[in-house]
């Protein structure tokens, strides 16, 4: 079955749910209850019909996890776009999320899309780093009015309780990166 608007759908790892508005692709938009739209992949959300029973779930990816790794929402396939651009390099890897570095050709419609873009960026590099065993990155978010920091330190303190972060190198970056720690890798 596929996704169409005017389903009612909710996210799998959230307590979101509403009605979708737009398909692009994997990309799925809906208007939630609290009057926001959000978009999320598709194997990420539930249609469900009137009654609330699921009607259709994508097949999501379920990794085989590591006995040292403790991982909950990042435990998914990073898309072919996302894996090309992320090159670590150094000993702490730097990500700029401004959104004209991270995806120069696409239009968001509003500031709220591109800022889902920029935090779905951060959950990829971070499961690729997962992967290749990298425990220190710095994300560069810039000073602007702080709206991109305050949610990605959110997502970091809600989504990863193995992950420490703190203000990046002031000399360098000012106030406009974080520095994260990916603790319980093991040894490297």
């Amino acid at each position: 079955m596929e996704i169409k608007i005017g389903n009612k759908v909710f996210v799998v790892d959230e307590d979101l749910k509403g009605e979708v508005t737009r398909v692009n692709g994997n990309r799925v938009s809906f208007e939630c209850e609290d009057g926001f739209e959000y978009t999320y992949n598709s194997d990420q959300l539930i249609v469900f019909n009137e009654e609330g029973e699921a009607i259709h779930q994508v097949k999501a990816f379920v990794p085989v996890k590591e006995k040292s790794l403790t991982v909950n929402k990042s435990d998914y396939n990073p898309t072919p776009y996302f894996e090309e651009k992320i090159k670590f390099r150094g000993k702490k890897p730097e990500f700029d999320l401004h959104i004209e570095e991270i995806a120069p050709s696409s239009k968001f419609l509003n500031k709220h899309d591109a800022l889902l873009f920029q935090l779905d960026y951060v959950r990829h590099v971070i499961h690729l780093a997962y992967r290749r065993r990298v425990n220190r990155l710095i994300f560069v978010h810039g000073v602007g009015k702080g709206v991109l920091r305050d949610e990605l330190r959110s997502m970091l303190t809600k989504d990863y309780p193995n992950i420490e972060f703190f203000d990046g190198s002031y000399t360098k970056f000012g106030d406009g990166a974080t520095e994260i720690m990916i603790h319980g890798l093991g040894k490297l």
